[in-house]
């Protein structure tokens, strides 16, 4: 059984799975221990955007494998959150944002 660094360290990239008829890849993200897909597809006769964490395969060139973690909404469903997932993106600090607070904390003290 390979380990993560194993599966990370290699040359053959992992491939999605072939789509199906209507389904088309809008976006991915690689965070190295998995891959972010927004997929456009269609379920049970809605269009559907899903954005789902795609794990590594377990076999170097292997297929990713979606998890459970992830989300399908209708295009309208999208266009409500999105203003609010912006808006709320400001918000949060930055990892070096909040390393920067703990040191003037410290400095204060």
């Amino acid at each position: 059984m390979s380990t993560g660094a194993e599966r990370m360290t290699t040359t053959e990239a992992p491939r999605l799975p072939e789509l199906a008829p209507g389904e088309e890849i809008v976006a991915t993200l690689d965070l190295g221990y998995c891959v972010v897909v927004a997929l456009l597809k269609t379920y049970q006769g809605r269009r559907l955007l899903d954005v789902r964490r795609w794990l590594l395969p377990e076999r170097p060139g292997g297929p990713l494998k979606p998890s459970r973690k992830g989300i399908s909404l209708g295009p309208l469903q999208w266009r409500e959150i999105l203003p609010a997932i912006v808006a709320a993106l400001p918000v949060a600090p930055a990892e070096d944002d909040a390393t920067d607070a703990d040191d003037a904390d410290d400095e204060e003290a």
